[in-house]
């Protein structure tokens, strides 16, 4: 595939968007080889990982399927699954930050969950890491601004130490001192509302 075909459509493009719009599964995987690498590349340059970035990609042509009736004809194609892509990754960013938050959490005095066996199982430990990370997002939320803004940054934004401590105009020591004293109120918090 050619790097230019996120930048430009031709003609031929056009004849499977239309297609698409239309229902046309073949139309659909056509274009879906035809854009996949550069949404690849896009999306790893975000998140870093292989899986991640096939994933989001993935979702991207799922997304633009399930809504390709609200594509506008009259635009380019590329910048529309480009925005899906944006959209997909950033709910991958913001789910992963959560996740690594909700583990320095866990990992710093409370109890990880143990793995579990069955499908149920898996469904419940699912569902119950749903409701943690719900309820710690409501404690983040309730952080004055300057905390929740380190919280989001290094967790979130995906920020080191020391560009958090520019940013700031702070110590890399005091970015630790205050992300620990962070962590230990929100611990303290979360155990007491999640237990």
């Amino acid at each position: 595939m050619s790097g230019s075909s996120l930048q430009t459509e031709d003609g031929e493009i056009t004849v499977l968007v239309g297609r698409f719009r239309g229902g046309d599964e073949a139309a659909a995987g056509a274009l879906f080889v035809r854009f996949r690498e550069g949404l690849y590349r896009m999306a790893l340059a975000r998140l870093a990982r292989v899986s991640d970035a096939e994933d989001c990609v993935q979702e991207t042509f799922a997304r633009a399927i399930r809504y390709r009736e609200s594509f506008d004809a009259a635009r380019p194609f590329a910048p529309w699954l480009r925005s899906i892509l944006a959209n997909v990754v950033r709910a991958r960013l913001t789910r992963l930050a959560d996740d690594r938050f909700l583990t320095d959490v866990e990992a710093e005095g409370l109890e990880a969950p143990g793995g579990a066996g069955t499908d149920l199982e898996r469904r419940e430990e699912d569902v119950a890491r749903a409701q943690r990370t719900a309820e710690l997002g409501r404690l983040i939320d309730e952080l004055p601004e300057g905390d929740r803004r380190l919280v989001n940054l290094y967790y979130r934004e995906g920020w080191t130490g020391p560009l958090i401590a520019e940013a700031l105009q702070i110590t890399e020591e005091a970015t630790r001192q205050r992300l620990s004293r962070i962590r230990a109120r929100l611990r303290t918090a979360y155990g007491g509302s999640a237990r």
